[in-house]
């Protein structure tokens, strides 16, 4: 199964809409050019982690560490994810 970035913004993704939420609320991204892959990276992430469980800063940072930032949006990706995952809860 492919799963695109567009399937995270259209409504029939929870969890991707609440990432995305979180982004914007964050004021996470800057040029554009990561954004897709950490989206995908953090509603991938926040799926796999059992349902109210919160993530330590350490695995935020694991979940995430495939993804460059060449802005450097690495704090404000962090507290999305983190702002996220209590939305979740």
């Amino acid at each position: 199964q492919i799963t695109t970035i567009e399937a995270t913004t259209d409504g029939s993704d929870k969890v991707g809409a609440i990432v995305h939420a979180a982004w914007v609320k964050h004021d996470v991204a800057q040029c554009g050019y990561c954004q897709s892959g950490q989206i995908m990276s953090a509603t991938a992430f926040l799926k796999a982690l059992p349902r109210g469980r919160q993530p330590t800063t350490v695995e935020i940072d694991a979940a995430m560490a495939g993804n460059i930032c060449r802005c450097g949006t690495y704090a404000r990706i962090r507290t999305a994810v983190a702002d996220a995952a209590r939305a979740l809860a």
